[in-house]
């Protein structure tokens, strides 16, 4: 019995002995060290360009299992393969498995868009027994960058940080990065690298500068890049500079001092004592902006002219400045009453052409038509007139009886018509609850050969016949202006004129329908409350014939939402809202809605935690609405600046973990955002 025991134990040795030679046999079997087929260390890959093979080599020895695969991995970003869930698969073959050396290729895989880091390493596994890796490749630089779907990275909307009245700097800078179709994207999907330096040829890396955005304190030049390692060369991915700089603005003046006066025909400049081009300039009259008026010089017009001037120097968003005032006196005398800029002669009119001056009575005035005189008398009460019976350049010049001898003008041109046109439409700001409304000709326009077209005066209406139809039909009104009852709502107003002498007839102004807002429309709340951290849709029925401004009441005070002209609008905060809808006749504001959160919902944050084991407050519980979302981004972190937890998904119970129990911080500081945008901040106070 014994002895059938020892051959049975003998026969077991036996297997034994010849399995785990196999198996030393196998984990024997060395694979090299993965290399790229090219040779390539540095793969920067893209778009188009992330195909590639690697390579290995296996010795010779016993057959490995047929189901065997390699897999090729690459390492941590700091070349380690410790932390396994830091280590990605690239690639996976199917043998060789025999017994014979010969070659693995991973051939065509697609790089991970994941990768950026100048310090990977790649090894080889088998899928079938863990004793057998590869050697580690040397490093090798790894950066996917899909630069095709980035349009620009933009510092500071591309302008310089110029600041004044100030000895120090603070201010936070973060990159705008828009694609194709100028969206943002998602600041947090790179890595960043901060720049400074005199100049923008001089520029260098801010060591441990990382975060999408940097505090500068003091004067220089400033850059962000997307961090690329040794990849960036390769691909464009950097802002553009800006330039911080603190300006000196105690000087800056209008170099004609407080005081100065002119005549007429001098020429009238007045300059400032800054005049960089890069910065933006203002000019104004009597506190009042001079229209076109934007450079560092100002050339005065030849009438009225007199006031106060100053100028405002605007360096930056941060900067701007206005100079002094200076009293800037007329001498000798002006044209207060100029002639309108070009007019309209209809046939068989005669337009009197009038101008008013104050120089003194008795200064001679003169009339010419092209170049030719046609009048010239003594300027009476300050008015001087003249009768203009045909088309041309007409000017009317005045030499003054004053300290000057001032020589001041005045320039219109007239024109024969070629044809009319005529716009009708009402008051939009009428109340469209309003019984009547009156509907009226706005304009008259006179066309000219040249393709001018020509305001008439109010006088020359006169010349004209009207009569107002309703839904083609004659109405027998001839007045200018309509008054039409609710109950002609829908109806199509049009109203034709004919110029009494007959050379030009049957001029048909726009048609116009007269729609009334209705006086219950209402705006409807989508869903009815806002949720935690979402957002509502405020809608009216729509109507191609209305236009839409929404406002917000704060403080009683109503605060039109610029961009807003649909009969929609989306809203994420709580508030008074309400929609001014405009017809072509009349307006009407729909009652106010309030915006509120979801009755009931949980906004409660806990800022005081007792990790004591006890049950109570041991945990960082937020509402369910900002648990378990991929969209919403919780942020915890210490007093020094320290990331104590960053996490999307975030559940109850997550933190506080084992170190920040044992850690010393009382005071933590989180920050919750939702699709990038702000929900919620504050602080936590840690009891132990």
């Amino acid at each position: 019995m014994n002895n059938k025991l020892n051959l049975t134990y003998l026969l077991l040795l036996a297997v034994l002995l010849i399995s785990s030679h196999e198996l030393v046999a196998q984990a024997n079997r060395a694979i090299s060290a993965p290399a790229f087929e090219s040779g390539a260390t540095q793969i920067c890959a893209s778009p188009g360009n992330d195909i590639f093979t690697v390579i290995a080599s296996i010795s010779s020895g016993p057959a490995l299992d047929g189901t065997n695969q390699f897999i090729l991995e690459v390492s941590a970003p700091d070349g380690t393969f410790g932390n396994s869930s830091e280590v990605i698969e690239l690639a996976r073959v199917n043998g060789p498995n025999g017994s014979g050396g010969g070659t693995i290729r991973f051939e065509d895989f697609l790089m991970d868009d994941s990768l950026s880091s100048d310090t990977y390493r790649l090894r080889i596994r088998t899928s079938t027994n863990d004793d057998i890796i590869s050697s580690e490749s040397q490093e090798i630089v790894i950066h996917y960058f899909d630069g095709s779907e980035i349009e620009s990275i933009r510092l500071n909307d591309r302008k310089p940080i110029i600041l004044c009245n100030t000895t120090s700097i603070s201010r936070t800078l973060t990159p705008v990065v828009l694609d194709n179709d100028g969206n943002e994207l998602n600041l947090d999907d790179f890595k960043w690298q901060w720049f400074s330096g005199d100049s923008s040829f001089d520029l260098n890396e801010i060591p441990g500068e990382t975060e999408s955005s940097y505090t500068i304190t003091q004067e220089g030049t400033y850059a962000v890049k997307i961090d690329l390692g040794d990849c960036q060369p390769v691909f464009t991915a950097s802002s553009n500079v800006v330039i911080v700089s603190i300006v000196d603005v105690s000087d800056v003046a209008i170099n004609e001092g407080s005081a100065v006066s002119f005549c007429p025909q001098d020429a009238k400049v007045l300059t400032s004592s800054e005049t960089d081009t890069s910065y933006d300039y203002q000019w104004f009259k009597n506190g009042t902006a001079i229209e076109g008026e934007i450079s560092s010089t100002i050339t005065l017009p030849d009438n009225d002219f007199g006031g106060n001037y100053t100028l405002q120097v605007l360096y930056s968003e941060d900067c701007t400045v206005t100079t002094d005032p200076i009293e800037v006196t007329n001498d000798g005398s002006s044209i207060t009453e100029t002639l309108p800029e070009n007019l309209i002669l209809l046939p068989s009119q005669i337009l009197t052409l009038q101008i008013r001056s104050d120089a003194p009575d008795g200064s001679i005035v003169q009339w010419f038509v092209e170049t030719t005189l046609q009048k010239q008398g003594p300027l009476t009460d300050g008015v001087s007139t003249f009768d203009a019976s045909f088309v041309g350049r007409y000017r009317v010049s005045i030499t003054a009886n004053d300290a000057c001898n001032s020589l001041i003008e005045s320039r219109t041109e007239i024109f024969a018509p070629i044809g009319f046109e005529s716009t009708i439409g009402g008051d939009s700001g009428s109340n469209c609850d309003a019984s009547t409304v009156d509907i009226s000709l706005q304009e008259m326009i006179g066309l000219t050969s040249g393709g001018l077209r020509v305001p008439l005066t109010q006088e020359q209406y006169a010349f004209f016949d009207f009569e107002w139809s309703s839904n083609g039909t004659a109405t027998g009104d001839t007045e200018t202006s309509l008054t039409v009852d609710t109950a002609d709502q829908e109806s199509i107003y049009q109203l034709n004129a004919d110029l009494r002498t007959g050379e030009f007839t049957n001029i048909q102004s726009n048609e116009i329908s007269v729609q009334y807002v209705d006086s219950g429309t209402e705006i409807t709340i989508t869903p009815n409350n806002l949720p935690f951290g979402g957002t509502v849709v405020l809608s009216v029925p729509q109507d191609p014939n209305y236009t839409y401004e929404w406002y917000r009441v704060v403080d009683e005070e109503e605060q039109l939402i610029e961009g807003e002209n649909t009969n929609e609008i989306t809203v994420s905060q709580e508030g008074d809202y309400f929609v001014r809808i405009a017809s072509v006749i009349c307006s009407l504001d729909t009652p106010i809605v309030a915006v509120r959160e979801q009755a009931g919902l949980s906004g409660y944050i806990p800022n005081v935690l007792t990790p004591n084991g006890d049950g109570v407050n041991d945990t960082w519980n937020l509402p369910d609405e900002l648990t378990d979302s991929p969209e919403v981004e919780v942020l915890i972190y210490d007093s020094r600046g320290q990331v104590a937890l960053q996490t999307n998904n975030y559940r109850n119970g997550d933190w506080p973990n084992d170190t920040a129990v044992s850690n010393k911080e009382r005071v933590y500081y989180f920050i919750i955002t939702k699709n990038n945008s702000v929900i919620r901040k504050g602080s936590i106070t840690v009891m132990r």
